[in-house]
C-alpha cells in the first residue's frame, strides 16, 4: 500500500509538472534557435558567447533551491508550517545577497571579455552592458527558483508556475522582435532581463506578504543560518556543475570561434532538457524529505524515483535531437561547421546531459538524507575529468572535442556515484547493481537503437524534407512506447493511466 501511495503521488506530480514546465521549456529551446535564425551570424556567435559567461550564474546557485525545498518538506512533515516560511525567506535572503556578489563578477568579466577572446571585436563597454543585462535576468531567475522551492516543498508547484511562467514566455516574445527590429544586442539583452525580474519579483513579494509568519519568521539566528549550513556541501557541487557544464562555452570561445553558435545552441538544448528534468522529478526530492526517517520507504521511493526519472529523460534526449534535426534548416547563423560534425556536437552535449541526469533521483536521496556533506570527492573528480577532457579535447577538435569531453566527464560522474557515492553513504537498501540497471542500461537499451536510426538519419536523409519530419516524428513516438513499457515499472504504469483517465473525464465532462 505503501508503495502505490507513493507511486501515486509521484506520478500525479509529475503529469502535473510537466504540464507546469511546458511553456518554459519550450522558451529554453525557441530562444537560441530563434534568436540564430534572426540575429545575423557574428551578433549571434557574440551573443551566445555573452550568455555563456553571464550563464555561470545559474548553474552556481549553491545547491540553495534543493536545500530550500527538503528543509521545507521536512517542517511540513512535522506540521510547522511557520519554519516552513522560515527556511524559504532565509533561502531567499541568501540568494539575493549572493546575486548581488554574481553582478560584480560579471561586471568584470563583461569588461575582461575582449582580452580573453581574441576574435570578439566589440568594445568592452558593451560587451559588459550585455553581459550586466543578461546575468540580472539570470540573478533572478535563480532568486525565483529559490522562492519557487518554498512550493515545491509544499507539493504546491503550481503557484510558483503561475507567477514566473508568464514572465519566461514575455522574455522571448519580446526578446525576439527587438532582435529582428534593432539588432542592438543591449537591447536584445534587456528585453530578455526585464520581464524575468518582474516575474521572480512578484513570486518573492507574494511570499513575504502571504506566508505563515511572514518576515517575522526568519528573525532567529539558527533559522538565518540552517540553510545555509544545509547547502554548505551543495555549494562545491555547484561549482563543479560550473566546471562541468558551464565552462564549455567559454573553452570553445578559446579554442574554436567559429563552433560557438552551435555549442550554444547544443548547451540550450541540454539546459532545456535539465530544466524539465528537474520540474518533473523534484517532487521526488519533497518525498524523500518527508520519508527521511523511515528507511525502508526512503529506498523504495529512491528506487521508483530511479524509474520514472529514467523514462522522462530518455524522451527528453530523443525529444530535443529531434527539434534540432527538424530546426536545422533554419538555423543558417550556426553554419561555421559541417552539418555533420554540427550534429555530433548537438548529440554529444545532449546525451552527456541525459547521462548525468540518470543519477538524479540518486542524488536527491543523498540531499535528503543528509549524506551530501560527506561527498564532496566525487564531483571534484567529475568536474577534473570534465575539465581536463574538454580543454584537451578542445584544443584538438575545436567544439567536438569539447562535446566529447563532455560525455566523457559525465561517464566517470555516474560511474562514481553508482560505485562510490551509493557504497560510501549507505543511505538506501539498493544494490549497485540493480540501480545500474535501472538509471543506466534500461535508457540506453532503448537510446541506442533510436541514436542510430538519428545519426543514419543525418547522414543519407536531406533534411527538411517531409519524409524527414515523418521519420523524426516516427522516432519519438518509438521512444515514447520504449521508455513507457522498458523505463517504467507496472505499478506506475497503472498510476499514470488512471490519473490520465480521472484528466479526460472531468475535461470531457465541462
Amino acid at each position: 500500500m505503501a508503495e502505490a501511495t507513493a507511486a501515486g503521488v509521484l506520478a500525479r506530480n509529475s503529469v502535473s509538472n510537466l504540464a507546469r514546465v511546458a511553456s518554459t521549456s519550450l522558451v529554453a529551446l525557441l530562444m537560441p534557435v530563434v534568436l540564430v535564425a534572426t540575429l545575423r551570424p557574428d551578433l549571434y556567435a557574440l551573443w551566445a558567447l555573452m550568455f555563456g559567461l553571464a550563464g555561470f550564474v545559474l548553474y552556481l546557485d549553491f545547491g540553495l533551491p534543493a536545500s530550500v525545498q527538503t528543509l521545507v518538506s521536512r517542517a511540513v512533515a512535522g506540521g510547522d508550517l511557520a519554519a516552513a516560511s522560515a527556511r524559504a525567506i532565509s533561502g531567499i535572503r541568501w540568494a539575493s545577497l549572493i546575486g548581488v556578489v554574481m553582478l560584480a563578477a560579471l561586471a568584470v568579466a563583461g569588461f575582461s571579455a575582449p582580452e580573453l577572446f581574441p576574435a570578439v571585436r566589440a568594445g568592452g563597454g558593451e560587451v559588459a552592458l550585455v553581459v550586466l543585462a543578461i546575468g540580472v535576468g539570470n540573478i533572478a531567475t535563480f532568486v525565483g527558483n529559490t522562492a519557487s522551492a518554498y512550493f515545491a516543498g509544499l507539493q504546491r508547484s503550481e503557484i510558483a508556475a503561475v507567477t514566473l511562467v508568464p514572465g519566461r514566455v514575455a522574455s522571448l516574445a519580446i526578446a525576439v522582435p527587438t532582435a529582428v527590429l534593432t539588432q542592438q544586442l543591449v537591447l536584445v539583452a534587456l528585453a530578455y532581463a526585464i520581464p524575468l525580474t518582474l516575474g521572480s519579483a512578484i513570486l518573492v513579494v507574494g511570499i513575504f506578504r502571504g506566508a505563515p509568519g511572514g518576515r517575522r519568521a526568519s528573525l532567529t539566528r539558527s533559522e538565518r543560518f540552517l540553510v545555509l549550513r544545509f547547502s554548505g556541501p551543495l555549494a562545491a557541487w555547484s561549482i563543479y556543475m560550473l566546471c562541468i557544464s558551464g565552462a564549455g562555452i567559454v573553452i570553445v570561445g578559446r579554442f574554436d570561434f567559429r563552433a560557438v553558435a552551435i555549442f550554444s545552441l547544443a548547451s540550450a538544448f541540454a539546459a532545456a532538457l535539465v530544466g524539465v528534468q528537474g520540474a518533473i522529478v523534484s517532487p521526488i526530492l519533497s518525498e524523500l524529505g518527508r520519508a527521511h526517517e523511515d528507511r525502508a520507504r526512503f529506498s523504495e521511493v529512491t528506487l521508483l524515483g530511479t524509474r520514472i526519472n529514467t523514462a522522462f529523460v530518455v524522451l527528453g534526449v530523443v525529444g530535443i535531437e529531434a527539434v534540432y534535426l527538424l530546426a536545422a534548416p533554419l538555423l543558417t547563423g550556426a553554419r561555421g561547421v559541417p552539418a555533420l560534425e554540427a550534429s555530433a556536437i548537438v548529440g554529444c552535449t545532449v546525451l552527456a546531459a541525459g547521462l548525468r541526469l540518470t543519477v538524479s533521483p540518486l542524488t536527491y536521496a543523498f540531499v535528503a538524507a543528509g549524506a551530501h556533506r560527506r561527498l564532496l570527492l566525487p564531483p571534484l573528480v567529475e568536474a577534473m575529468a570534465t575539465l581536463t577532457a574538454t580543454i584537451a579535447l578542445g584544443s584538438l577538435l575545436g567544439g567536438l572535442g569539447v562535446a566529447l569531453g563532455l560525455l566523457i566527464g559525465a561517464t566517470v560522474g555516474v560511474s562514481g556515484t553508482l560505485f562510490w557515492s551509493l557504497v560510501k553513504t549507505n543511505v538506501v537498501d539498493v544494490r549497485p547493481a540493480v540501480l545500474t540497471r535501472s538509471a543506466v542500461l534500461r535508457p540506453l537499451l532503448v537510446l541506442a537503437p533510436i541514436q542510430l536510426f538519428l545519426v543514419s538519419l543525418t547522414l543519407i536523409t536531406p533534411r527538411g524534407e517531409w519524409t524527414t519530419v515523418g521519420a523524426v516524428l516516427a522516432a519519438v513516438l518509438l521512444t515514447a512506447l520504449l521508455a513507457w513499457c522498458v523505463c517504467l515499472p507496472r505499478l506506475v504504469r497503472l498510476q499514470l493511466a488512471e490519473h490520465l483517465r480521472r484528466r479526460a473525464a472531468v475535461a470531457f465532462a465541462r
